[in-house]
């Protein structure tokens, strides 16, 4: 649980300002709004690295159960 909880941690408070934002940036900021996309795509791919370790991990400790 601690690997899925981290993924959604990083993922979720890095792209908040992103979606909460994402008009503002759109209408006015958008050189910002363009290397944002690429920050919450970096964070989107981590989390899902973490969710693949947490179950990674989950299969091998059923191996030895």
């Amino acid at each position: 649980m601690f690997w899925i909880a981290s993924g959604c941690l990083v993922y979720y408070l890095g792209t908040f300002p992103y979606w909460g934002l994402y008009n503002v940036m759109l209408n006015q900021y958008f050189d910002i709004l363009v290397i944002y996309t690429w920050i919450t795509t970096t964070l989107a791919i981590g989390a899902n690295i973490l969710y693949f370790v947490s179950f990674r991990k989950a299969i091998n400790l059923m191996k030895y159960e």
